[in-house]
């Protein structure tokens, strides 16, 4: 299970990353780093559509992708008052069938 590269968190978390303005985000958001809050690793995306699998799974008899959506599940990274706007971004996407935040794939030999 990753985050699916073809939804905005992922290239909202790529370009906060190069700004270097991740850090200061997690800060503000969840407190220090080691003691209110997890660990920054950096985030490298190289594998998560169901485009780029299929090249690095030629190997496998089967491979399934699912893409899971649901209202809310990136909108506690923002501040409280934009969540409502996250969400209803959330909803006008679910309408409009495009992926949501998560890729889970299954590989079987």
């Amino acid at each position: 299970m990753t985050v699916d590269a073809r939804h905005p968190f992922c290239r909202a978390s790529l370009w906060a990353e190069r700004l270097r303005l991740k850090k200061v985000h997690l800060r503000l958001m969840y407190g220090r780093r080691g003691s209110d809050r997890y660990e920054n690793y950096p985030v490298f995306y190289r594998c998560n559509t169901p485009d780029a699998l299929a090249r690095y799974a030629e190997r496998f008899s089967h491979v399934e992708s699912i893409n899971f959506s649901r209202v809310g599940q990136w909108s506690t990274c923002f501040p409280a008052p934009l969540r409502p706007l996250v969400d209803a971004l959330d909803r006008r996407a679910v309408r409009q069938d495009r992926p949501g935040t998560l890729l889970m794939i299954r590989a079987a030999k």
